[in-house]
């Protein structure tokens, strides 16, 4: 019985041709790292010396309708995604409009220092797009996204929903201070 199902599956197949074979692409084509992963790879390989003042070398310049994004390794997707949609209450604000790049610098890093002090969690920087000047467009935009990633206090940030400014504002989200992390261990710990 086995001898005749062998016979017939050859007579069925008897008039198939192997499909010719296509040389498959393997390798992946490689993009270029996105403006978070280049400030991460900066911030990895800086010393924390280097890190407590925040560097305006290699800004890697971005459109004025860009949407920035940026988040730490170790943060988690749902809350990452929170910010990303605008669902957490802003407890802050800081407008950077009409402000040279050092007076910005200053007062960016003299307001996140400040919301990290108080508690603050969510706040928005609102930076402009820069669309206005075409010689320089989104200068202070760029340097945003370069200066927020050096700041150990902020976990993440995000362009922020059109209603609320859209790619002229960021959300940012700024870690706990110790004593809020003990305040919360205290309020929620062993029941």
């Amino acid at each position: 019985m086995q001898d005749n199902e062998s016979e017939l599956f050859s007579q069925e197949v008897a008039d198939v041709a192997p499909l010719k074979k296509k040389r498959a692409h393997t390798q992946k084509l490689r993009q270029s790292p996105s403006l978070a992963q280049q400030a991460r790879k900066l911030s990895a390989q800086s010393t924390p010396e280097e890190r407590m003042k925040i560097s305006s070398e290699t800004v890697v310049m971005v459109h004025p309708y860009d949407v920035l994004e940026f988040k730490r390794a170790g943060l988690q997707d749902g809350v990452y995604r929170k910010l990303r949609l605008g669902k957490y209450p802003i407890e802050a604000t800081i407008d950077l409009h009409r402000l040279t790049l050092a007076e910005g610098q200053r007062e960016l890093e003299r307001f996140i220092r400040d919301c990290f002090e108080l508690g603050l969690r969510t706040v928005t920087v609102n930076h402009g797009r820069g669309d206005r000047d075409p010689d320089n467009p989104a200068r202070m935009k760029s340097h945003i996204a370069h200066w927020l990633p050096q700041m150990d206090a902020v976990l993440a940030y995000h362009s922020a929903q059109r209603h609320q400014g859209g790619t002229g504002v960021v959300y940012v989200l700024i870690r706990k201070a110790d004593s809020q992390k003990q305040k919360n261990r205290e309020r929620f710990g062993d029941r």
